[in-house]
Parts: structure tokens; C-alpha cells; sequence
């Protein structure tokens, strides 16, 4: 994973990205274009943050929380910008 976001979670937000994650009702994992929106809740130092994520494909006002900075360091998001 790029260390900044392990430093400086709050870079992560904004972000545009790809991330590979399982649709509802899926059995296999596809790669979806998203927007980082903002964190889910108080960020403890150390601990690994939950983002709230817009993906392109979902309605106006879907949003998903997610562990993204795990799912980087899996190789299952990639940032756009």
C-alpha cells in the first residue's frame, strides 16, 4: 500500500477510484469507478478508517462504507487521480 494513506488517511478522500469488490447478489468480484466521499466515522489513530464510497453505477443517493485502505492493500482498489 503507498504509505501517505497509511499516515494521512484523509488523503483517501475525494479520491477518484477503481475498486474490486462483489456486487449484491454476485458470487464474483468486478471492478467498479467511484468517488471516496468522506470517512464513516471518528478515525482512531492506528486504526484502519471505514470510508463512505459512491460508485458510478449506483442511484443518486447510494453511498457504501468500506475498508478501503485494506482493500489497497489487497491489490482491490486502484486511485484514478
Amino acid at each position: 500500500m503507498l504509505p501517505q494513506f497509511r499516515e494521512n488517511p484523509l488523503l483517501l478522500v475525494g479520491k477518484r477510484v477503481m475498486h474490486n469488490c462483489i456486487e449484491d447478489g454476485s458470487k464474483q468480484a468486478e471492478w467498479f469507478n467511484a468517488t471516496v466521499l468522506r470517512f464513516a466515522d471518528d478515525v482512531t489513530a492506528g486504526a484502519d478508517p471505514e470510508y463512505i464510497i459512491k460508485y458510478d453505477v449506483d442511484e443518486d443517493d447510494v453511498e457504501w462504507t468500506m475498508p478501503l485502505l485494506k482493500d489497497l492493500d489487497k491489490g482491490d482498489l486502484i486511485l484514478l487521480n
